[in-house]
């Protein structure tokens, strides 16, 4: 579920955001999520291809350490805490919340 949030959650946010950058414990997730042969089958590369499809001009990235003035967004438990946003999965429902404890536990 925590694929499908994030993919949605980038894809709105880099309809109005140029710059974002995301704190994905683990670049080697795969996505689950089924597509056409042909495109990425990990996660981080499927969430960069989505902000890119949006807006290829923007810059979008991840990192541990976050630029002044930009979006920086956490996925999962094990994610950087010094991030704006969070963003997990409970019960198969989609949480985004300012607090990383809140996004992944009830």
């Amino acid at each position: 579920m925590r694929g499908i949030a994030a993919i949605s959650l980038v894809n709105l946010l880099a309809r109005v955001h140029r710059t974002i950058t995301l704190d994905l414990p683990s670049r080697n997730v795969p996505s689950l999520i089924n597509r056409d042969p042909g495109c990425p089958d990990d996660l981080s590369n499927r969430i960069l291809e989505e902000m890119r499809g949006i807006d290829p001009c923007g810059s979008f990235s991840f990192s541990d350490s976050f630029p002044a003035n930009t979006l920086s967004i956490s996925l999962g438990k094990l994610s950087n805490s010094a991030c704006a946003w969070f963003i997990g999965a409970y019960n198969s429902i989609a949480v985004l919340s300012k607090r990383s404890e809140a996004s992944t536990a009830r």
